[in-house]
């Protein structure tokens, strides 16, 4: 990834950060919160270029975009909310705006899945808001297996290999395949279990 994008997703989040803190200060229309809603705009206009679409890995403890790896205070405060509501990666179209990412925000800041038990993206969606989708873990297409070729090797939770399948593959793992080791921990709400595993894209699961 160039130092630009670096840059870029660097500063769009800590705009992104700094919008969501502001949230719990402002209300709807307030001039502070205009102008960092307004910020968080730009950042991801600037970021998102002529792809159109801008796509964020969630992780336990930061934010995952290309092959960079986000874990700023801000970024790690952000990601364990998308992360305790269950989201694995959140995808904002060229259509995105202030208005959808005044919503979202607010819907994120409302409380974790005790407090609204609903489906964030299901939310969202009954707010109107489509230029934002996030996309939930799917273990459905987890597998267990000891074949593991020691150059492909990955540390890290079952979390972090699904998530690193949906963003090579770019779509749901649904007809997909992760193998993992048999002794993985498969709890992504636990701490995190060092661990060997290999994602693979298949044409069909165990296929």
């Amino acid at each position: 990834m160039s130092t630009t994008a670096g840059i870029q997703v660097t500063e769009f989040v800590r705009a992104l950060a700094l919008c969501w803190k502001n949230l719990a200060a402002y209300p709807t229309g307030h001039p502070s919160l205009v102008k960092s809603l307004e910020a968080v705009d730009q950042r991801l206009a600037e970021l998102r270029g002529p792809a159109g679409e801008v796509v964020l890995g969630i992780g336990s403890n930061g934010l995952v975009y290309g092959d960079l790896k986000i874990d700023s205070l801000g970024a790690q405060k952000f990601a364990q909310a998308l992360y305790a509501r269950g989201v694995a990666v959140m995808r904002m179209s060229g259509e995105t705006n202030t208005h959808d990412m005044e919503i979202f925000l607010r819907l994120l800041a409302a409380g974790g899945p005790k407090e609204r038990p609903r489906a964030l993206w299901d939310e969202l969606t009954a707010r109107g808001v489509v230029n934002i989708n996030l996309q939930p873990v799917s273990y459905a297409a987890v597998r267990l297996t000891e074949d593991l070729e020691e150059t492909k090797e990955h540390e890290g939770s079952l979390w972090d290999a699904v998530l690193r399948a949906i963003l090579e593959v770019g779509e749901d793992v649904a007809g997909r395949s992760v193998d993992v080791d048999p002794d993985f921990n498969v709890d992504h709400d636990s701490s995190p279990s060092a661990a060997s595993c290999r994602c693979r894209s298949l044409g069909s699961p165990g296929g």
